[in-house]
């Protein structure tokens, strides 16, 4: 038995550089974008935002940091479901004001649910270009959408991939874990499509050409209310050109959720969705926090057995050769964790991981 422990260990071990060495560290050599030259004209794109009653105060305040984008030829088009716009007095000050911007509200029976309002949103795109993003995001630069366009432009990509953070509260290891596991999942969609195996994305920054951002293609689950970020990439993958733009002008921040309840419910949904990706994803994913999970049990029971040396090599080394890439990912995506907090974080993760495979056989709540 303790041989059979022994080679579980060594098997995950073995599967955990891999992911780190050959598909993670490709982050490291991709290049962070920033065009010498401005292309004029510049496409015309359509800015989508789909609000909710719990978000529409917080666009009321975050709106001026989309009016205010350097990008001459921009529409914002705000998608609101089932809520009185007439007593949204900044933004309705904004649309009369700001001609680019226009407020819509969705049809009373597509209250709460985000795809159908996207739905409607792409019936009038009539733009280059759709980027999507959140009411409760904050971009970090003005040059956001531009730096977006002139990426996908310059690679020719259909799709463009790239980073939402969550803002952390360093006294607050909630937030700092909700950051970590954004920043590794955004590792994971994002060196995977590197590799060429694009299979989601984050809907609070995501660019499409806007011929594929169709109503038919948010139709084909339409009886989720989520999931139209991670599903529609992955429908699309390996039919388009899909890339990703990780400079720092293209960064959107997003809060933490508010509890542990909060992040919960939200990770919940989040895991539903990856029912619908590919058996290729599915395995691919699986394989990586299946790992994580077996690395540390197997550490644990060799402990517990008192074959300390193997433990302590199998971590040690583990960590001797995947620091680096840690390192220089965190420098990438200007992370908001330090290299110790790594020790730390990972082993959550492990437990993450193991948590929400236990929680993935219990229904989920479905709404937005």
């Amino acid at each position: 038995m303790v041989k059979l422990f022994t080679l579980i260990l060594i098997l995950s071990f073995l599967i955990q550089i891999y992911y780190w060495v050959f598909i993670f560290r490709k982050i490291c050599s991709s290049s962070a974008f920033k065009p010498e030259t401005e292309l004029i004209p510049l496409p015309s794109v359509t800015l989508i935002i789909c609000v909710n009653d719990k978000h529409a105060p917080i666009l009321e305040q975050n709106i001026n940091a989309f009016t205010k984008q350097d990008y001459p030829n921009l529409e914002i088009m705000i998608m609101f479901n089932g809520i009185d716009t007439a007593k949204l007095g900044n933004l309705n000050f904004l649309s009369t004001n700001h001609p680019g911007l226009t407020i819509h509200n969705a049809a009373p029976g597509n209250q709460f649910s985000k795809r159908k309002s996207l739905i409607q949103a792409a019936r009038l795109v009539n733009t280059e270009y759709v980027i999507l993003t959140d009411a409760d995001c904050l971009p970090v630069s003005s040059q956001w959408i531009k730096t977006m366009i002139h990426k996908a432009i310059n690679t020719k990509a259909d799709i463009l991939l790239a980073f939402s953070p969550v803002v952390v509260n360093k006294n607050n290891i909630q937030s700092l874990w909700a950051y970590y596991e954004c920043f590794i999942t955004a590792i994971q969609y994002l060196s995977f499509c590197l590799k060429g195996y694009a299979y989601m994305g984050v809907g609070r920054n995501l660019v499409y050409k806007s011929n594929l951002f169709t109503s038919e293609l948010l139709e084909s689950h339409a009886e989720l209310p989520f999931g139209d970020d991670d599903l529609s990439v992955n429908l699309l993958a390996g039919n388009c050109h899909i890339d990703i733009c990780i400079h720092p002008d293209s960064f959107v921040n997003t809060d933490a959720p508010s509890s542990w309840k909060a992040y919960y419910s939200q990770k919940r949904r989040h895991f539903s969705t990856s029912r619908f990706y590919r058996m290729s994803d599915k395995i691919r994913l699986s394989l990586y926090s299946g790992s994580q999970v077996f690395l540390y049990a197997g550490i644990l029971i060799h402990l517990g057995t008192g074959a300390y040396l193997i433990a302590a090599g199998i971590y040690v080394l583990r960590l001797i050769i995947i620091f680096p890439v840690v390192s220089c990912t965190r420098s990438k995506l200007k992370s908001a964790f330090r290299n110790w907090d790594f020790l730390l974080l990972d082993l959550m993760q492990a437990l993450f991981y193991l948590i929400f495979a236990i929680t993935m056989l219990l229904p989920a709540k479905k709404s937005w």
